[in-house]
């Protein structure tokens, strides 16, 4: 001020912007985790995200409104808003809020945000890049379920590499002794299907489980842990559909081998 004063400039007007705390309350520091852009641009965090979580930080419009547009949150940015509590960085929040602006993408568009963390994490290199189809699809099956970029190593992993070990609660609730049975000859129904849709996969599954008198659950989550390792996961019909019929049945006869050895043969 005094200097703007000694040269005879009029000051701009100073605005004191609140402190941002910690989840704990505390000053938000390194010890709460990420606190860096480049940091969370590692974690997945969409800048157009990032931009919108803390523009709400200490500043508030005038309504609910959460999604902003760059353009959106400058034209209704107002110096009123700004809050004189402290702020606390709501790691949770921006992850749903990071979810949601993935959600907005278009399945390519998110496929090109994810393709450096593909050759980070060794799924496409040069020596097997990855069809650009193929990601495409992936990307439109996973996109619901994605809070982050990196979500989706743990979550969609088996697009890329075949799962080495099954969820212990998938194996628990669904990997019962004899369902080897039912794998194995759902299998060799998918060998001769023709063709390869998923309209076609869920008329084998679901007309199996009929055939053999159990509602399709006992078959529908068998075959995701088979297939993915996992319990959770995209539409299981759309998902056997972009992963092939090759690797869907090797999946399922490896599991029902797995199974037999593993679960029914020590009952």
């Amino acid at each position: 001020v005094l200097l703007y004063a000694a040269f005879g400039w009029e000051p701009p007007k100073f605005v004191h912007l609140p402190m941002i705390l910690g989840p704990d309350r505390s000053k938000l520091s390194k010890r709460h985790g990420a606190t860096s852009i480049t940091e969370f641009q590692k974690k997945g965090i969409l800048p157009e995200a990032m931009f919108n979580f803390l523009a709400l930080l200490g500043w508030s419009p005038k309504d609910d409104t959460e999604i902003f547009t760059k353009d959106e949150l400058i034209k209704r940015f107002d110096i009123g808003g700004i809050n004189t509590a402290a702020s606390v960085f709501d790691f949770d929040k921006l992850r749903w809020m990071n979810g949601e602006y993935i959600r907005m993408l278009t399945p390519q568009e998110l496929t090109e945000r994810l393709m450096p963390f593909y050759k980070e994490w060794g799924f496409c290199t040069d020596e097997n890049p990855c069809d650009s189809d193929y990601l495409i699809k992936v990307s439109k099956a996973m996109q619901e379920r994605l809070k982050t970029l990196v979500d989706m190593r743990e979550l969609g992993f088996f697009f890329f590499r075949e799962p080495t070990q099954y969820d212990p609660e998938g194996v628990k609730k669904s990997f019962k002794p004899g369902v080897e049975l039912w794998l194995r000859e759902v299998a060799q129904e998918f060998e001769n299907l023709e063709p390869w849709t998923e309209e076609n996969i869920e008329a084998v599954v679901r007309g199996y489980a009929k055939k053999v008198g159990v509602g399709a659950g006992k078959i529908i989550h068998p075959i995701r842990v088979a297939v993915s390792g996992l319990r959770m996961g995209p539409s299981l019909f759309e998902m056997l559909a972009i992963l092939g019929r090759e690797k869907v049945v090797a999946r399922i006869r490896r599991a029902a081998d797995w199974i037999e050895n593993n679960i029914s043969k020590k009952t």
